[in-house]
């Protein structure tokens, strides 16, 4: 009551009124007029009009409680609150501006717990240029000159984004930019939630205009697994249903062995007869997957090209083989060959003689 009195005395030793004929009453301790009225303005524009030269802030608005403001009300029940300071229910801090729903007609609320809702809190804690909207429409968060239509600042580490946020550590989903000092590089993560028994997927697709409706493109696995064309990697890591195009593809090898064994000297061959009963009952090279399984199954890269080396070996050894075999053949022959040879003179020398013997017969 004292207070708004003193208010009421201060305003009437300031206030210049657009006329003369300018009537004010009284009622609970608070002075009311239906004209305009002016404060430091003597040609008032408005209901209230105030002006300084003197100070940066023309109105104080002050209050003994934890917080203080106004509200902006039309010919409803209802209004717009805007108040700074703290309430002590939303862990805000005690320098918080909200601006909400305030229900003015409410008696059981009371003159201070009308607000119904604070849907936008700012708290002013918060550091420089934690929101900005420069002259060009551009918005910042975090920077005070943002460069795109919307800038998240170029300081900071950690998540930038959350669109699933239910205050742990852990279980979010959004986008994130880690820019942590001590790091060795800098790196962009969009993640997802998961749950004890449900892991979560990031899906990445196109949606038509038209009616909505949602095509699939890449899927993103909890666990880790990619699909590209097909949502069901199933249990590998990458599944593509389509073509790929590589420049380079290096498969490291498996827990299968890599085939140097076939050149040890314990290693055995299959004969080439034992080789062809097989063929010829299998219809495919032994250890080779038939066209049959192929098609069930697919074609493993690592385990085919260490099943294709191991025949490239054994070819190798089947051509060794061969080429001593024809080494030593063509060894015999030469033999053969020079024991014709001295065969062919001794016949050649008894035909010689037996042709001297018949002349000196005659």
């Amino acid at each position: 009551m004292r207070l708004f009195t003193r208010l009421s005395i201060a305003a009437f030793s300031v206030i210049t009124f657009q006329t003369v004929q300018a009537q004010w009453g009284m009622s609970n301790g608070c002075a009311y007029t239906s004209y305009t009225a002016g404060i430091g303005n003597s040609s008032p524009k408005n209901k209230l009009d105030v002006f300084t030269s003197a100070h940066v802030f023309t109105t104080r608005l002050w209050s003994y409680k934890p917080f203080s403001g106004l509200t902006l009300q039309n010919n409803s029940s209802r209004s717009l609150g805007m108040h700074f300071g703290s309430d002590g229910a939303s862990g805000m801090g005690t320098n918080s501006l909200r601006f909400g729903l305030y229900d003015v007609s409410n008696p059981a609320l009371g003159p201070d717990d009308g607000w119904l809702s604070n849907p936008l809190i700012f708290d002013m804690d918060a550091p420089n240029s934690s929101i900005v909207l420069d002259e060009s429409g551009f918005v910042g968060f975090g920077t005070f000159l943002p460069q795109a239509r919307l800038s998240l600042g170029a300081n900071g580490a950690g998540k930038k984004i959350l669109v699933y946020d239910n205050g742990a550590g852990s279980v979010q989903a959004g986008f994130g930019v880690d820019m942590a000092p001590g790091t060795t590089g800098r790196e962009l993560s969009v993640f997802t939630s998961t749950s004890d028994n449900t892991n979560g997927c990031i899906s990445f697709g196109k949606r038509l205009e038209s009616n909505g409706t949602y095509t699939e493109l890449m899927k993103i696995l909890g666990n880790g697994s990619v699909g590209i064309g097909t949502s069901d990697p199933k249990t590998y890591k990458l599944a593509v249903n389509g073509s790929a195009i590589f420049t380079l593809v290096k498969v490291k090898a498996a827990a299968t062995p890599w085939p140097d064994y076939v050149f040890h000297s314990t290693y055995s061959l299959r004969p080439l007869s034992e080789l062809e009963q097989y063929i010829k009952k299998n219809h495919h090279l032994p250890e080779v997957p038939s066209a049959t399984e192929v098609e069930k199954n697919g074609l493993d890269l690592g385990d085919n090209q260490a099943v294709l080396l191991k025949k490239i070996e054994e070819l190798t050894l089947y051509a060794i083989e061969q080429d001593k075999r024809l080494e030593e053949q063509n060894k015999k022959q030469e033999a053969q060959n020079e024991k014709l040879a001295l065969l062919e003179k001794k016949l050649n020398e008894l035909l010689a003689e037996n042709d001297k013997l018949k002349t000196s017969s005659k």
